[in-house]
């Protein structure tokens, strides 16, 4: 049986179409060519043939009027006709089935032009075919974008602009104490940089033969153009690095192109060394003597860094080193104070050559300034007092009072002074013999003397007496301040000399 909706074949017992699911029914329209066929066979509505029925009734030669419609009030007393009359009926339905498939025949032309059934294949196969396009496209665009060459161009042009904070991320990098972001942008920031035009990059045709690499490695060739030294070459070293989104590879450039192994730093052993900031601790001290300590670094990114000498407390001032190469070696031997603890010995110098001063003028005697002197120089001090100090008492200060107490004015000398215009210069630091932070400096300063002048007129004879001012400028003390026991103290004689004429 043919479905009249799609034209599919079924069984002839299915109630459904299998193909589209529309109900199965059996069309009126098939019992009309039925009638039409024993109609022009058969001319069974002929009277005679009713007379002759009702005369030969009980004979069984009459099975050819099963479709007359006036031979059955007559035959409703006999039972035998009424079965050739259901077999008769049953031989004329069966030609239905032949009669159902030249209508569906006739049915199936339709088919094409149901497009329910023909746009999902059709929308179907373009998804497929989309979607392969697109899986091309991806993997070709995403395996050039994140290609070795690729990275290397990136990397350079951000590395040319000194964007040290996007470089750092390019790199292949695991972190320590000196490996980190900041230290190497601290590196980067004090090297020489570049001004360029153009990057290009190819991979080492090369590098496959290099049995150094291996399948996680590649070699890049950068080309770039320099303001000043035209076109410039470098080869970078890059690392697989995981993957970007599930497929590509991460392509990073190598640490080795950055960092520097076992660089050293050589100073004296009662020296702490200050690398970018951070004091070296006992672990990185792998060489050392009596006197003598080499620190070493395992790695280091390539560049300038940091360094400073610290005693104690007190740090100098950080000079730039240059680790570029592998065993790098910096040499520092002498301290250079700087900060405040320098200010502090400058301060306390300052202050002490007043004191001394003042007690010189007034007469005081050594204990009055002793404080002011470390243990280990108040004796050649006071030996200094007495010759320094004790003179001017003696000549000048003390001579004009005795003078005065009898009544002498012939007597002239200095009466005061005023310091003006002094200026501490550091001249050097470091550690003395007895392992105390030093810092020499130089002491410069004007000063007025005021003084008794007295005159006496060779003609008359008449004395006068005057106060005067004398001013010499450009006077130099050379003082030594230690730091000992946490107190800067003077190291060295003072010995200022005052004029006044």
């Amino acid at each position: 049986m043919f479905c009249t909706n799609c034209g599919a074949k079924n069984e002839d017992t299915s109630l459904f179409c299998e193909s589209c699911g529309a109900k199965l029914e059996v069309p009126a329209v098939p019992v009309t060519p039925v009638a039409e066929t024993p109609v022009a066979e058969t001319p069974v509505e002929e009277a005679p043939v009713a007379e002759v029925a009702e005369e030969t009734v009980a004979e069984p030669v009459a099975p050819a009027e099963p479709v007359a419609p006036y031979a059955q009030p007559q035959q409703t007393t006999y039972t035998q006709p009424v079965q050739p009359q259901q077999a008769t009926y049953t031989q004329a339905a069966q030609p239905v089935q032949p009669q159902q498939a030249a209508y569906a025949q006739y049915a199936q032309p339709r088919q094409p032009i149901n497009m329910k059934q023909l746009i999902w294949p059709i929308l179907a196969g373009c998804e497929a075919i989309l979607l392969i396009v697109m899986i091309v496209v991806f993997f070709s665009v995403g395996n050039g974008v994140y290609s070795a060459k690729n990275t290397a161009v990136t990397y350079y042009k951000a590395y040319l602009a000194q964007d040290w904070d996007a470089v750092y991320d390019y790199i292949d990098m695991d972190e320590d104490e000196f490996l980190t972001k900041e230290s190497f942008i601290a590196s980067q920031e004090t090297s020489a940089k570049k001004d360029t035009y153009t990057v290009t990059a190819k991979e080492n045709p090369y590098s496959k033969y290099d049995t150094s690499l291996d399948k996680n490695e590649a070699e890049v060739d950068v080309t770039f153009k320099s303001k000043y030294h035209g076109e410039q070459q470098e080869r970078l070293k890059l690392t697989k690095s995981g993957k970007k989104f599930l497929f590509f590879p991460s392509w990073k450039v190598s640490a080795s192109t950055y960092v520097v192994n076992d660089v050293t730093i050589s100073t004296y052993k009662t020296f702490d060394v200050y690398l970018d900031g951070k004091k070296l601790d006992s672990t990185y001290a792998k060489e050392q003597d009596e006197n003598m300590v080499v620190y070493t670094i395992p790695h280091l990114f390539r560049g300038n860094h940091k360094v400073a000498i610290g005693f104690g407390d007190a740090v100098e001032d950080a000079q730039i080193a240059d680790f570029s190469y592998d065993g790098s070696t910096y040499y520092d031997y002498e301290f250079s104070l700087s900060g405040d603890m320098l200010e502090a010995a400058s301060k306390v110098g300052y202050d002490s050559f007043v004191t001394f001063v003042n007690a010189m003028v007034t007469g005081a005697d050594f204990e009055s300034v002793s404080s002011l002197f470390a243990d280990a120089a108040k004796q050649d001090a006071e030996s200094a007092w007495s010759n320094v100090c004790g003179n001017y008492s003696r000549f000048y200060a003390q001579r004009i009072k005795t003078a005065q107490a009898a009544d002498i004015p012939q007597t002239e000398g200095i009466t005061a002074l005023d310091l003006k215009n002094m200026k501490m210069t550091v001249n050097g630091s470091g550690v003395n013999g007895d392992g105390n932070l030093y810092v020499d400096f130089y002491l410069s300063y004007d000063y007025t003397s005021v003084y008794r002048d007295v005159t006496t007129d060779w003609w008359t004879g008449k004395v006068t007496v005057e106060s005067k001012n004398y001013d010499s400028n450009g006077n130099t003390e050379y003082m030594r301040m230690v730091y000992v026991d946490g107190e800067w103290k003077c190291n060295a004689n003072i010995s200022p000399y005052f004029y006044y004429w």
